[in-house]
């Protein structure tokens, strides 16, 4: 399996092997999930509370999928999401009051090695803060995430794959948790899988 590294400060990302561990995310019905299209998955998802839509779901490139992820613009880990295989992709984004913001993205791969690594990667990104730690929910077994900050400053980010698809969520500006848990759950839940 090849593992995509998506570093914040890094010139150039590199496609690297890892190990897998087991039991993160679903490969349910083998590596391909249910032909929906992300823009349906990111529409179907209703505006949290304390937020208003500021990009409704939109059909996403490799740019914007990274962008997404990350929150800033890679040209070279855009670059690598295609040379990896990215198909089809949906972003949606939510914003509020004192910088509060959620960001979903999902996206489709080649198979389920590729989807876990690429939104593991990214919701791991979070772990470069100071006072970050690891995150997986209970109600989300087999998810990868990672919370940073406290109060006004906390974010939080979450992954989950499902078959090829990439599930990933991420909050700012102080959030609860749960916000981005329930994006995430929804998400997984409309594709078949059921994350507890």
């Amino acid at each position: 399996m090849r593992r995509l590294r998506l570093p914040l400060l890094a010139a150039l990302a590199a496609v690297v092997p890892v190990v897998v561990l087991a039991g993160c995310g679903t490969g349910a019905g083998g590596d391909t999930t249910p032909s929906v299209p992300p823009l349906r998955l990111v529409t179907i998802l209703p505006t949290p509370n304390g937020l208003t839509d500021a990009t409704p779901g939109r059909p996403a490139g490799a740019a914007q999928v990274q962008e997404t992820l990350l929150g800033h613009p890679d040209a070279a880990i855009a670059k690598q999401l295609t040379e990896v295989g990215l198909a089809e992709a949906a972003t949606r984004t939510w914003t509020g009051r004192g910088g509060r913001s959620l960001v979903v993205v999902v996206a489709r791969y080649p198979d389920h090695d590729t989807a876990l690594s690429i939104g593991a990667d990214a919701a791991e990104e979070l772990l470069r803060r100071g006072g970050a730690s690891a995150w997986t929910p209970q109600e989300i077994g087999g998810s990868r995430g990672a919370r940073a900050g406290s109060g006004a400053d906390a974010a939080a980010a979450l992954s989950f794959a499902v078959g090829d698809v990439s599930l990933f969520a991420r909050s700012e500006g102080g959030l609860p948790d749960d916000v981005v848990e329930t994006a995430v759950a929804r998400l997984a839940t409309a594709l078949g899988a059921q994350p507890k």
